[in-house]
């Protein structure tokens, strides 16, 4: 339950975001950034662990991001996943689909979000089984020009299922984002 209420107070400060974001402030580098305007489509590529008992399992994620950015400094995506965990020994891939804010501070980024998986893995007498929760997470941008950026974040991703277990997984990876022009 503390998780969840984590997952909401940092959703809460994503969306306060942008009236801090409003003083441009330049975290390193030549000032260049990403024009977060428009249609947003992105990938990414998330190596992480998920909790498995007392221990932790490898897992790999990939995810495919649409929507757009409603104010200079915040996006608003829905994102689709795709993930599989290694070294338990099941051929499952599971499914998910969040609601993502994004929230920038220069190139720094946090972001928070809520969304649903086809299964949350728990080891129990059933792992596997759907779960509801979200994500946080932060990171840093890097401009690939004005309209497309890179980033390198750590998220943390929990679900609740059905029979009240918590799933857990910590997730680092990269992370591409493009505004194309209208």
């Amino acid at each position: 339950m503390r998780s969840l209420r984590l997952a909401s107070l940092a959703l809460a400060a994503t969306f306060a975001l942008p009236s801090v974001a409003h003083a441009d402030l330049r975290l390193g580098g030549d000032g260049k950034r990403v024009e977060r305007k428009g249609f947003m489509v992105g990938l990414s590529l998330l190596p992480g662990m998920m909790r498995s008992g007392r221990s932790f399992a490898p897992a790999m994620r990939f995810r495919y991001a649409l929507g757009g950015g409603v104010h200079e400094a915040v996006t608003l995506a829905t994102e689709f996943g795709v993930h599989k965990p290694f070294g338990i020994k099941s051929k499952k891939i599971g499914f998910d689909v969040d609601v993502v804010a994004t929230g920038y501070i220069g190139r720094f980024f946090v972001r928070g979000g809520v969304g649903v998986t086809s299964w949350a893995y728990v080891a129990a007498k059933d792992p596997f089984k759907p779960g509801v929760g979200g994500l946080v997470g932060l990171g840093w941008e890097f401009p690939m020009g004005d309209k497309v950026g890179l980033g390198l974040g750590l998220d943390y991703d929990a679900r609740v299922r059905p029979d009240g277990l918590l799933a857990q997984t910590v997730l680092f990876g990269l992370r591409v984002n493009a505004f194309p022009k209208k």
